[in-house]
């Protein structure tokens, strides 16, 4: 579970590796077509992987500090979920448009339950479809001059984000006990 501050991009990497692996060549023809952007910067894209909130986790909070060697400890690590939103965007004839989108949809969500583990390096994390209502997607959707494209809505979690402070510890290196008759 734990990780450097490189975690969240190792988790959106993993997660774009992962779809072109599932999608290349079948769905989509070239793995360059699958980026992590914003909707609005898609270009040339035929499938957006965009990371629009991080919050820290309400089910995973570490308190306790962690021994990294006899002397030292390091404070605990942060846990975050991360929230992506998948948009597919067909090239093809306007006829076949939106079936291929469905289609790149439902691969995707076959993979993810089928597989709901992103593990980069050491980190393990749950990947999870969210129920969003209809009036939150509008509001993450950028255009006003665009209909809304259906999207899909992922959770990640836990993704542990190590601390960097370390504080030096002594051991306890003896011990005395006091002992006093009682009340006699």
């Amino acid at each position: 579970m734990m990780g450097a501050y490189t975690t969240i991009a190792k988790i959106s990497e993993s997660m774009m590796n992962n779809l072109k692996e599932q999608l290349v060549p079948e769905l989509i023809r070239f793995p360059g077509q699958i980026v992590l952007c914003s909707p609005t910067q898609r270009e040339n894209a035929s499938l957006g992987i965009f990371l629009y909130d991080i919050q820290e986790s309400e089910a995973v909070r570490p308190q306790t500090m962690i021994d990294i060697s006899v002397d030292r400890q390091q404070y605990p690590p942060i846990c975050l979920s991360l929230y992506y939103m998948i948009t597919a965007y067909s090239d093809g004839d306007v006829r076949f448009r939106s079936v291929q989108e469905e289609r790149i949809l439902g691969k995707i969500i076959q993979y993810f339950h089928d597989y709901p583990f992103l593990v980069p390096g050491d980190n393990m994390a749950r990947i999870e479809l969210q129920r969003v209502s209809t009036e939150d997607k509008l509001k993450l959707w950028p255009f006003q001059d665009e209909p809304y494209k259906v999207s899909l809505f992922y959770k990640v979690t836990p993704v542990a984000i190590d601390s960097a402070v370390t504080k030096e510890v002594t051991r306890v290196r003896e011990r005395r006990v006091n002992m006093k008759p009682m009340g006699r």
